[in-house]
This record gives structure tokens, sequence and C-alpha cells, in this order.
């Protein structure tokens, strides 16, 4: 009886041993463990070496993404009115800090813009515009607004 008991508890083992090896023919990577097994496969996933998983992965990653407090923001920002304004860059027309004009490209067209109250020149880059005609209220990433008076390019 005791060697039947013996004779189990080594074959559990070996089985054991056997299916660790096997498992580590598979090797782990960040998409096999965060998908279940039949997703994996259902998926074709299965057939990609583990450095074209991670290549996945990493393209997958660098997808850009928005939070919820960020997609709230766009839509109550769109709800007032507010436009994305192309900010393309600053043009110094004179010697003050404030003789400057903006490049700024919005729904394809092309503007310059005159500061009228701003706390500095904008940055390049994607801005959230109140347009009443033509003044633009710029809102800045520090949360600060800044004016302008706008002018189509033709």
């Amino acid at each position: 009886m005791k060697r039947l008991g013996l004779i189990s508890l080594l074959a559990v083992l070996m089985l054991t041993i056997v299916g660790w090896r096997a498992d580590a023919d598979e090797e782990v990577t960040p998409l096999r463990s965060m998908l279940n097994q039949g997703t994996f496969d259902e998926c074709g996933l299965s057939k990609l070496t583990p450095s074209e998983q991670r290549n996945l992965m990493r393209m997958i990653g660098s997808i850009p993404h928005r939070s919820f407090i960020e997609d709230s923001a766009i839509r109550y920002l769109e709800k007032k009115g507010w436009e994305e304004v192309h900010i393309l860059g600053v043009t110094p027309t004179g010697e003050s800090s404030t003789d400057y004009r903006v490049l700024a490209v919005h729904q394809s067209q092309w503007f310059t813009l005159r500061p009228s109250i701003v706390p500095h020149p904008p940055d390049p880059g994607l801005y959230w515009a109140d347009i009443s005609g033509s003044h633009w209220t710029l809102l800045y990433p520090d949360a600060n607004e800044g004016g302008f008076w706008a002018e189509e390019m033709e």
C-alpha cells in the first residue's frame, strides 16, 4: 500500500515537472499574461513569437489615448463653443515684447493674430480658442487666457 502511494506521488511529481517544462517553452509575455488562453488563441496571437508580441505591445502602448477627465474637458469646451486652433509660431514685429504676430491655422484656414491682452506669446501647439468674430481668446496650457485680433491670410 505504501509502495502504491509512493508510486502515485512520483507519477504526480513527474507530470508536474513535465507540465512545467512544457510551460517553460512558452515565454510569458505581457500580452499573454493579460489575456486568458482562449482569447489569446482566438485572436491568433499564439502564432506570434515572443519578440513579435512585445513589438505589438509597444505599438499598442504608443497609441495616444485620453483619460476620462480629458474627454470631459474637451466635451465641456466644445459645448461652450471653444474650438481647436493650431498655433504654428510667433514672429516679432518690433522691439517691445508685445510687438509680434502669431501664425495660426483654424479649420484649414490660415490666420495672423495680433495680441490685445496676452500673458505671453504662445508656444507652438494645439490650443482652444473662443472665437467671436475677429477676436480670439486662446486658452494657454497654464490656464491663462490671451486675447488676439485675427486676420485671415489669403
